[in-house]
């Protein structure tokens, strides 16, 4: 499995950033700092899921003001319309 490192410039990356992890999150190169809670979170979600071969994400501030009012993002790009109706709310913390 292949994870980026922590503060990665998504414009800039390259095939050779990516970091090799294990099913433990552990990594298997070099000491480069990774994000392993979130790489944990998605590791259990492959465990619990396998069907699911990818996860992505998005923290722009009205992702997150939806997100807090439980509230799934509507498709708004011909891209986006991939997603429609299959797209989830996760929520692992009680927000109240």
């Amino acid at each position: 499995m292949q994870t980026t490192p922590r503060n990665t410039n998504w414009g800039l990356i390259q095939t050779q950033d990516l970091l090799h992890v294990d099913s433990q999150a552990n990594n298997l190169e070099e000491e480069r700092d990774f994000d392993k809670e979130r790489l944990l979170i998605h590791l259990a979600i492959y465990s619990a899921r396998p069907e699911i071969k990818a996860i992505g994400y998005s923290q722009p501030p009205h992702g997150l003001a939806f997100s807090h009012q439980g509230a799934l993002l509507k498709p708004l790009t011909q891209d986006s319309c991939a997603f429609y109706k299959v797209n989830r709310l996760l929520c692992l913390v009680s927000l109240t």
